[in-house]
């Protein structure tokens, strides 16, 4: 492979500065779409809740709760609100507000895709049976009713797979069935008491629902945001000697390191990640980037971020990877 060109490095080190919850710069596209929803969010609730989906899909995480909190408060109490609610808070970590605008949802419409698709990624990283199971039908109610051009689909499909190959693939009935016993008594799917980074509950306070592995991510990515490198790195280093193999933040440590001038202990931890959770969209980014800027592993690196642009095209948009995709194979040719 030829040496990685300075563009290349210009846009992996522009990369490796989304520490935060969304792109550090938008495209001109996406800056030029949200302005105007921005702008035509004043008229009323309908076009605050555009703001919010349009803030949501460029990955203004912050700003995009708070147009959808302005929807609600304004009347609009729909389920696509609080879809739009689920989606946000659940990206952000905030368990507790995911569970609260989830509950709204399914209260409204049991079938609404994106609340499906928050309740998914509520649910997933509990590794326990009951939880993988519970994923994997709530993945094929998804698959049911999301239309065929949603930007997860990809993603639910090759998850669901992995499922169905694990536990057998469900039934038409096991799909569109009542949720498990336990739950029957709810009027809304059944919502775990715990999240990995979280306690259960609906309190107000976001970050009051934070465990002490959360709260040292948040400060981390806090810290991170701030260019305070060392103290980033401290913080991730708090989180995982609570977690030690928890393989988002090996990869989030690894792409710290890397932009902190030490490649030897990135790729050492982005190796790692990649052997523990080699289907995590953060993984993925973390080890394509840090072995094409080190020129390890090219091979492996290009299709793991193929494999992002395919499955998680939204957070593949949001780091630029088609951009540093097309940069990469540039490098490779003779």
């Amino acid at each position: 492979m030829r040496r990685p060109t300075a563009a290349f490095f210009v846009a992996a080190a522009a990369a490796c500065e989304l520490g935060g919850p969304g792109p550090a710069t938008l495209s001109s596209d996406d800056g030029a779409r949200l302005d105007a929803a921005r702008r035509a969010a004043a008229a009323g609730p309908e076009t605050q809740l555009r703001y919010g989906q349009v803030a949501l899909e460029v990955g203004r995480l912050f700003e995009a709760a708070e147009a959808f909190r302005a929807a609600e408060t304004a009347g609009l109490r729909s389920a696509a609100v609080y879809a739009g609610q689920a989606l946000t808070y659940v990206r952000l970590g905030y368990a507790g507000r995911t569970v609260g605008a989830l509950r709204q949802c399914f209260q409204r419409s049991p079938r609404e895709p994106d609340c499906l698709l928050a309740f998914a990624r509520l649910i997933e990283s509990d590794s326990t049976e009951g939880a993988q199971r519970e994923v994997q039908r709530t993945w094929a109610r998804f698959l049911l009713v999301a239309p065929s051009d949603h930007p997860e689909r990809a993603y639910a499909q090759s998850a669901l797979a992995q499922l169905n190959g694990r536990f057998g693939p469900l039934s038409e009935d096991e799909i569109r069935g009542a949720p498990p016993r336990e739950a029957a008594s709810r009027p809304s799917p059944p919502l775990p008491g715990s999240v990995p980074g979280h306690e259960g509950g609906e309190g107000e306070d976001a970050i009051g629902e934070l465990n002490p592995f959360g709260k040292a991510l948040q400060r981390a990515y806090a810290a991170w945001a701030d260019k305070k490198l060392d103290a980033a790195e401290t913080a991730f280093r708090e989180a995982l000697a609570l977690r030690e193999d928890d393989a988002i933040t090996l990869a989030e440590l690894g792409r710290l390191l890397l932009e902190g001038e030490n490649p030897d202990e990135a790729l050492k931890l982005v190796d790692q990640a990649w052997t523990l959770a080699p289907e995590e969209p953060q993984v993925r980014f973390a080890f394509g980037l840090v072995n094409l800027r080190n020129r390890r592993r090219g091979k492996e690196a290009l299709e793991a971020w193929q494999a992002l642009l395919q499955d998680s095209p939204q957070y593949a948009r949001e780091l630029g990877v088609e951009r540093l995709l097309e940069e990469a194979i540039a490098d490779q040719k003779p």
